[in-house]
């Protein structure tokens, strides 16, 4: 990003982290058109960015420009590319210079094995002893193994590779039905390529236990009904509630007791998770009120014993499959569902994960 974007209080506080065009209305008076353009076109691929896109069509970007009273977003956009605020990738395709080069540097780090007969082999599917040994049988000593690959960055992923002598061998493996929690999407992208030797793994266990047939159910886009899975074990309680209010009260009550007493896990071991930042059930609240570990639903982060699943009936239009599918895998034994969301939970289950506009795959292709 150009640092001279960030030389009047407008720009600052709009590139911000949770800058808005309001906040930066409040901050001072705008800078001149031409920067306020280029700001705000930063300011779209960042929003973008958060939701795991790389880059934007020009075209979205022209008509989110007018749509922010910018007089002539075709001739702003040409000055952020100018300025250098914005990388023009391919005919019509706009990024962040950095994260453009991260993918870049990804694709190039993945062909330097490749053209020097080396392999990078990738293999999807659940975590668990199935993937492990598919991992096992490739033939072989790989020089690095990835692991739980969903959760790679582009940078991590593009230094480790950098690590590998050409001629090396990477083992991929992870589970592209998880959300990525940063820009890009590493594992889906290689698993899409043509260019790679791809295994698949899809066996279930044979004595799935409750909370494993959940996370299969949830990964075709299906919701059990409670009943379905009630066991003896209860590694997995679904808890109904009718207002944020009542979602945090029962959070605290299975984190301060019931978890503890029926799995022997202490309060403060237990993961709380929330797809809200604000309100009575979100993180904020959670967290100012419990002695557990609460995060966003949505992130990555260590794996726990218990977790507890709040979903407030203010998460409707927050929760869709791969979040519910993701925090089910932070679960080690149980999970608690705590839901306010009556019949919208399995529409939301049932919604795939919104795509994501990356170009990894694209460069590995070129």
């Amino acid at each position: 990003m150009s640092e001279g974007l960030l030389g009047d209080a407008w720009s600052a506080a709009l590139l911000a982290p949770g800058g808005t065009p309001g906040r930066a209305a409040a901050a001072g008076p705008p800078p001149p058109d031409g920067v306020r353009a280029a700001a705000l076109a930063c300011w779209l691929l960042s929003r973008a960015a958060r939701d795991g896109s790389t880059w934007l069509p020009a075209e979205v970007l022209v008509r989110a420009l007018g749509a922010l009273e910018v007089g002539d977003p075709a001739a702003g956009l040409r000055g952020a590319l100018d300025a250098g605020a914005v990388a023009l990738l391919d005919d019509g395709v706009l990024a962040l210079p950095g994260l453009a080069l991260l993918e870049q540097d990804a694709a190039e780090e993945v062909e330097r094995l490749l053209v020097t007969e080396g392999s990078v082999r990738v293999v999807v599917g659940p975590r668990g002893e199935a993937r492990d040994a598919a991992v096992a049988a490739l033939p072989g000593e790989p020089d690095l193994v990835l692991d739980d690959a969903e959760r790679l960055d582009l940078a991590s992923f593009a230094e480790q590779l950098a690590e590998v002598p050409e001629g090396g061998s990477v083992v991929v493996a992870g589970d592209p039905d998880l959300p990525a929690a940063t820009p890009g999407a590493v594992l889906r992208d290689l698993a899409a390529s043509a260019s790679l030797e791809v295994v698949r793994v899809d066996a279930p266990p044979a004595d799935a236990s409750a909370l494993e047939q959940l996370r299969a159910a949830v990964r075709a886009g299906v919701l059990p009904p409670p009943e379905a899975l009630a066991t003896p074990e209860r590694s997995v309680v679904v808890v109904p509630v009718d207002t944020d209010e009542r979602a945090a009260a029962r959070a605290a009550q299975l984190m301060e007791a019931s978890i503890p007493r029926a799995f022997g896990v202490a309060a403060g071991e237990v993961l709380v998770l929330s797809p809200l930042v604000r309100g009575a059930a979100g993180v904020r609240a959670l967290g100012a009120a419990t002695p557990a570990r609460v995060e966003p639903a949505a992130g990555w982060g260590e794996d726990a014993e218990a977790v507890v699943l709040v979903l407030p009936p203010s998460a409707a239009g927050a929760v869709r499959r791969d979040l519910v599918l993701g925090a089910l895998h932070r679960a080690r034994r149980h999970v608690s569902l705590v839901t306010g969301l009556g019949a919208a939970l399995p529409a939301a289950v049932a919604l795939p994960a919104r795509p994501r506009r990356t170009r990894l795959g694209r460069l590995l292709e070129e």
